[in-house]
């Protein structure tokens, strides 16, 4: 069967409003009658990804929902992990911040970078090796408004 452009059109914004299992549900049943069950098809035709796809089919075909898209949303934070995290990050940076020459924006610039500043706090406020990585503490840097050197 031929999509014409209309109803691709018709049926990716129905896809957008719908909530996020429903709308597998349906991506899952249009690819299956319109593409039969045809991947690489449903990526071309919609644009939908391919892991996706198969994943919606799956739940289709088992009726199982999956929890896939939800497992982001559990992560806790640096900041709830180490409480007294922001008070030393800014122990520590409080010599190495410059504000913006023209006073534009509301960033606060470290000359360090993160890689440093993990040093930094292991080496004088304890922490372990394994404690956090540099693109979390990066995360927590800009959640606090500091700009970082690049390394």
């Amino acid at each position: 069967m031929r999509l014409i452009k209309k109803e691709i059109k018709l049926y990716k914004n129905t896809a957008k409003k719908l909530k996020k299992s429903e709308q597998r549900k349906f991506k899952a049943e249009i690819t299956n009658m319109y593409l039969k069950w045809n991947i690489l098809e449903a990526r071309k035709v919609f644009w939908w990804f391919s892991k996706t796809v198969a994943l919606w089919q799956n739940e289709l075909r088992t009726w199982i929902e999956c929890l896939w898209f939800c497992k982001n949303s559990w992560r806790s934070r640096l900041e709830d992990k180490y409480p007294n995290l922001i008070q030393d990050i800014e122990d520590l940076v409080k010599n190495d911040i410059a504000a913006d020459n023209k006073l534009q924006s509301t960033f606060k610039f470290c000359r360090m970078s993160a890689r440093e500043l993990r040093e930094k706090l292991i080496e004088f406020k304890w922490y372990k090796e394994d404690s956090f990585q540099e693109r979390w503490l990066s995360k927590a840097l800009n959640r606090l408004w500091y700009k970082l050197k690049k390394t």
